[in-house]
């Protein structure tokens, strides 16, 4: 059923609505959004949206806030140009004025509306909702979880390599596994969720393992002694045999290994590497067709040490694994940092929890509406968060948008399976039917081609519908030497000289893709009126070696270029060169690192000039004397000031663009320099960490993070090479995809394993028996994969779409020999099917295919819309740039900006700084006196402060049994000695106990009910200090009247307007109340008077903490009032305790523990002074 955007109804409940390329999906989600404003009378905020990048997200919400702005404005005029709005009006006609201010509020407050990435949503739930969630607020999110993983597999590998000597260990070492193994097979589950794992036999350790070996060797020993003759006949005629063992004396140096490995009583990884090449599948797959493997009971023995040894490391995998899954979570807790993806954990999570229910309620409540976009890209983490929380909703609307067919994220998480089960429990089912991006002829060469055969992307669930042109593209069609030519470019690989293999394939396409578009921009071709430009030509490829081929291409033709890939900044040539100039730089005095600097592209010195600047010895000085000038600026200014000095001193920005590709290399140092500074600032490393970070970061494997992906060397008017997962979502006038006949099989690295759905559910298969037909399914869903790549690719294309097939080696499995060849009688297995046929195909069945292909494509109007044709030449002519390119300019700024505008803090309003961090007590003391009591030796300041509230955060309140190792580890890490433990840990057990009124003791509080460093931000008025002032005498705050302190009129900040931001230490629930709670390392003197509550109010007002905690208890009954069904300040507000910690004494409760509870008309009038009103 289509889906109208005018006029079909919305309704609650699920809605699944599929789109197809070039069909508007951002556009029917704008229309939405608006419907829901107009017609259910929602808020911005009231209305969710979720999609998958932060580049979609901005698109989002610029398109939205668009959407608004045009209909607020069609509104006020009673017509539209737009006809879903149109139709919008002619409903609303009777109270469209009513509608109008519903528009402009939402205009108004968009800031506020509800447009996230899936971890943003996540994210922002998990903070709203700190107490049903048990999330701590100051929880750091990490973009790249990467050398956490790798640190923790290194553990792995120690423990379980480094000290054991089993013959199968160093089987594994030698010949199977190696960190990077692990990490990449560790990283994928770590990807996927927790996928079902599936093994051999029953699991083995190293001891076990290897006195199986040993058995099993010594009676391969007995046997072959007693049958070597016999066995060594069965290789003297070798006519049965393939290469490599046919070929002359290799059978017999095999069999002269067995024997030496067997006449030994030491097995060794050379014994079980020999011993596998005579196991019974080895042999067959060694075997000719029509021939018969031999056979022996001795090759079965073989099989039975393979099969062990598969069976320990498919083990020793998952060990990994559960490993890693535990200890990185582990230490995450414990470095209180999360990676986008335990997000989506902990938001699960707490919805499975017993607050679950109450969580979801919580944001049902909060959000009507919920439209997720992109949700073919979903996993089974996600589905079940959006489904506990929208989908069992009567009054909900949740809207599920995405195309199955461009399902390309796979290897990300990204779940097809999850996407067709959601799309079957969906109440109603829609699809957008009109294709407003492409010219016609090619909307129906697509649709021609797409419906070839039976089942286009192999899966029954995903169905290809074929789309209407909306003719938009045919407004500026492409034309050459003023004549229209068939828009799907099918080029075939003909030539008999020539084998269709991928060496010659990667060698030949990229110049021959270069010559045709060298071919256009020479002829009179254009696009509308507008003459062809280079920037309207789009390469898309499958990996980044291969845009890299097409890129070099292009130069020989002087056509600019430019990357778009996912490859890692790290893993360039200027990766390995910073690392060799650091090296450098960091041991000025070592000559040869000295010699590889010079020897850089930076630098560009030859060997002969190095050799002759080594042979000048002032030369030579003067170069070691430039490099430790060079470590010494590193030293003492940090890493970025002496990179840049060494740019400008050295003129590598000069030397580098003199390169043919030179601003991509330029790009890469630039940016590398760029992350190299964030990570000496964030890690605060000097110049030896820095250097091992970077190396580090050359030898990680996996996706990079977002922010260390390449970026583009330029803008300018260039051909786009593009990976086709990064072109999802974008558009180009010509595209070429020269790489499509790719097949889809198993990687060789991966040959013992097995990715795969059983009953719609990831399994994972490290050996079981069944490996063999669970790698069939892999390759199946492999090979639906690459079609999903096809359909992106070729549907990019507005005007026009070159793909490249032939029979290539190996491309039975391929997307376009499953579309283009399948069997003329379907069968069960029709994948399999088309491979067989393929793979034997003639050329009259192949050329038919084809011709017949060409025929079903043809329009009346149009002629042929897929063109059959052999591989162009690859001559062309030299491109030359004709547009005048203007030369930039800074444009001048004539606004005026906000001055006293800004976040600001308590911290700045108490000290006139603008950054705010959660309060560590940096104040040394309030007086300095005799330090004779015990907790007056531990040390004053940040550090002590910061440590203390380390250790609260870490702190189990109802467990105190853990307060010794807590403290000694938190002391321990901010380089305190452990002359310190006892004083601290008894600190730390006094608060614990002490009786604070309507909390009790805080042995008491369960994690669940307290939330630490709490952060929060609100609107703020225009504040001075004198206001405060005034508000605060006025309502006597802790005596100000009776007992003046200093004024905080006398405090020196500006009158200040803007954001209100701070971190509360702990929150606590008790029976109902909400208690803010602060601890205080300070020392205020060195006798228990010193703590009394008069000393403690004197202390508060010195350092101003009643300006403190009166923002903190502004903060908190506003989150309450927004989050706390029914709140009320009497009942629900207990009030504050600052807690000085050195001043808790067992025998004298009233000392050490300041508590107040402001009135709340003083807080009411407070929220009336600094939040401007109106705020909700």
């Amino acid at each position: 059923m289509n889906f109208d955007l005018g006029n079909t109804p919305l309704e609650r409940g699920t809605t699944l609505i599929e789109a197809s390329a070039g069909t508007g999906k951002t556009f029917t989600i704008a229309g939405i959004y608006l419907r829901l404003i107009v017609e259910e009378q929602f808020t911005v905020e009231n209305i969710l949206v979720v999609t998958f990048t932060e580049a979609a997200t901005a698109e989002l919400r610029d398109r939205v806030r668009k959407v608004l702005t045009t209909a607020a404005a069609d509104f006020s005029v009673g017509e539209s140009e737009t006809p879903y709005i149109q139709a919008l009006i002619e409903r609303n006609t009777g109270n469209r004025l009513q509608v109008l201010p519903r528009l402009e509020r939402a205009i108004r407050d968009f800031d506020q509306s509800a447009i996230f990435t899936i971890h943003g949503f996540c994210q922002r739930a998990l903070k709203e909702h700190a107490f049903e969630s048990g999330i701590l607020f100051d929880t750091e999110l990490i973009t790249d979880q990467a050398q956490l993983v790798q640190e923790t597999i290194q553990d792995f590998w120690r423990k379980h390599f480094y000290t054991d000597s089993s013959p199968l260990v160093h089987f594994a070492l030698r010949y199977k596994s190696s960190p990077g193994a692990f990490v990449s097979l560790t990283k994928s589950c770590l990807n996927h969720g927790t996928p079902k794992i599936l093994t051999g036999a029953a699991y083995l350790d190293s001891a076990q393992a290897g006195h199986a070996v040993i058995e099993l060797f010594q009676k391969m020993k007995r046997l072959w002694c007693l049958e070597k003759p016999v066995i060594s006949q069965l290789f003297a005629d070798l006519s049965w045999a393939k290469l490599p063992l046919n070929k002359s004396g290799v059978a017999q140096k095999h069999l002269e290994a067995i024997t030496e490995c067997l006449e030994s009583d030491k097995v060794t990884a050379e014994t079980l590497e020999w011993i596998g090449g005579l196991c019974s599948s080895a042999l067959a797959k060694s075997t000719r067709a029509k021939k018969s493997a031999p056979a022996h009971e001795f090759f079965k023995l073989c099989e039975e040490m393979k099969q062990l040894e598969r069976d320990y490391i498919s083990g020793l995998e998952v060990d990994c694994i559960e490993f890693v899954q535990t200890e990185l979570a582990r230490r995450k807790r414990k470095q209180n940092v999360q990676f986008f993806q335990d997000l989506l954990s902990n938001l699960h999570n707490a919805l499975q929890t017993r607050g679950g229910t109450r969580l979801a309620n919580s944001l049902r409540e909060k959000y009507k509406a919920a439209l997720i976009d992109e949700f073919q890209d979903t996993d089974p983490l996600q589905y079940q968060i959006f489904s506990k929380v929208f989908a069992t909703g009567e009054e909900n609307f949740l809207f599920l948008i995405g195309d199955p067919k461009q399902a390309i994220y796979a290897f990300r998480g990204a779940d097809i399976f999850t996407y067709l089960k959601a799309a079957a429990a969906a109440e109603r089912r829609y699809s957008l039917p009109d294709n407003f991006r492409s010219e016609s002829p090619l909307v129906h060469a697509v649709n021609t081609l797409f419906q070839s055969g039976k089942d286009p992307f192999i899966f029954p669930g995903i169905q290809f519908a074929p789309v209407t042109a909306q003719g938009k593209a045919d407004e500026e069609p492409l034309t050459i030497n003023g004549k229209k030519e068939a828009p799907l470019q099918l080029w075939i690989w003909d030539d008999p000289n020539i084998p269709a293999t991928k060496t010659n394939a990667e060698s030949l396409l990229p110049r021959i893709v270069a010559a045709e578009i060298s071919r256009l921009l020479a002829a009179d071709a254009k696009l509308g009126e507008c003459k062809l430009r280079p920037s309207d030509f789009a390469v898309l490829v499958l990996e980044n070696q291969q845009a890299r081929l097409m890129q070099q291409a292009l130069r020989e033709f002087s056509i600019p270029s430019v990357l778009h890939t996912n490859e890692s900044l790290f893993a360039t040539h200027e990766a390995i060169e910073t690392k060799r100039l650091l090296a450098s730089i960091a041991e000025p005095s070592n000559e040869r690192l000295l010699r590889a600097a010079l020897a850089t592209d930076m630098m560009a010195l030859d060997a002969g000039q190095i050799d002759a600047l080594a042979a000048d010895e002032q030369g030579w000085q003067n170069r070691l004397e430039q490099f430790r000038d060079y470590h010494q600026l590193w030293v003492e200014n940090g890493f970025i000031q002496m990179f840049r000095h060494f740019l400008l001193a050295e003129h590598v920005r000069q030397r580098l663009l003199s390169y043919q590709d030179g601003e991509r290399r330029l790009t890469n140092l630039l940016h590398l320099s760029e992350v190299l500074h964030g990570a000496s600032l964030e890690r605060q490393l000097g110049p030896r960490g820095l250097l091992k970070w970077l190396n580090d970061q050359i030898g990680a494997e996996g996706e990079p993070a977002e922010e260390n992906q390449l970026r583009l060397e330029s803008d300018d008017n260039a051909v786009q090479l593009v990976t086709v997962h990064k072109s999802k979502g974008l558009e180009y006038p010509i595209v070429f995809c020269p790489f499509s006949w790719k097949p889809a099989k198993i990687h060789l690295s991966d040959k013992n394993l097995a990715w795969f759905h059983a009953e719609d559910e990831l399994a994972l298969d490290l050996g079981s028996a069944e490996l063999a037909i669970h790698q069939d399914m892999q390759v199946r869903e492999n090979l639906a994969e690459k079609m999903r790549l096809l359909y992106v690719a070729i549907t990019r294309a507005r005007n026009r779409c070159y793909v490249v097939w032939g029979k290539f080696r190996e491309s039975e499995n391929s997307a376009l020999a499953y579309l283009l060849h399948q069997p003329i009688t379907p069968e069960a297995d029709l994948w399999k099917a088309t491979a067989a046929r393929f793979a034997d195909i003639g050329e009259d069945d192949f050329t038919g295919d084809l011709a017949s292909l060409a025929t079903r494509s043809q329009l009346s109007s149009e002629g042929e819309t897929i063109r059959i044709g052999g591989l162009p030449a690859d001559e062309g002519t030299p491109y030359t740039a004709t547009e005048k390119i203007e030369t930039p300019h800074v444009r001048t700024f004539t606004g005026w900006i906000e001055g006293n505008w800004r976040i600001t803090s308590f911290s700045a309003l108490k000290n006139g700084v603008f950054l705010e961090m959660p309060d560590f007590d940096a104040e040394e003391s309030v007086e300095k006196l005799p330090a004779v009591e015990r907790v007056a030796t531990f040390p004053t300041g940040i550090r002590s402060g910061l440590c203390i509230h380390q250790i609260f955060q870490a702190l189990d309140f109802t467990d105190p049994s853990k307060v010794e190792g807590v403290v000694r580890e938190k002391l321990k890490q901010h380089g305190f000695s452990e002359e310190h433990n006892e004083v601290v840990g008894g600190m730390v057990k006094n608060v614990l106990t002490a009786q604070l009124r309507g909390i009790g003791q805080l042995t008491a509080v369960p994690h669940r009910d307290r939330l630490d460093e709490l952060e929060f931000y609100f609107p703020l008025n225009e504040i001075s200090p004198a206001a405060i002032d005034n508000l605060f005498r006025k309502h006597d705050v802790v005596g100000l009247q009776s007992n003046p302190p200093p004024q905080i009129g006398r405090l020196t900040f500006i009158p200040v307007q803007g954001f209100m931001k701070g971190f509360v230490d702990t929150v606590i629930r008790s029976e109902g109340r909400f208690y803010i709670v602060d601890w205080k390392s300070n020392l205020l003197g060195s006798t228990p008077e010193d703590y009394s509550r008069e000393a403690m109010r004197n202390a508060l007002l010195n350092q101003y903490y009643h300006l403190q905690y009166h923002i903190y208890s502004l903060a908190l009954h506003r989150y309450l009032q927004r989050r706390l069904p029914g709140y009320d300040y009497e009942k629900n507000f207990g009030g504050v305790y600052y807690i000085f910690l050195r001043g808790l004494d067992p025998g004298r409760p009233e000392l050490g523990v300041f508590h107040d509870c402001p009135t709340e008309s003083l807080i009411s009038d407070f929220d009336q002074l600094l939040i401007p009103s109106g705020t909700p």
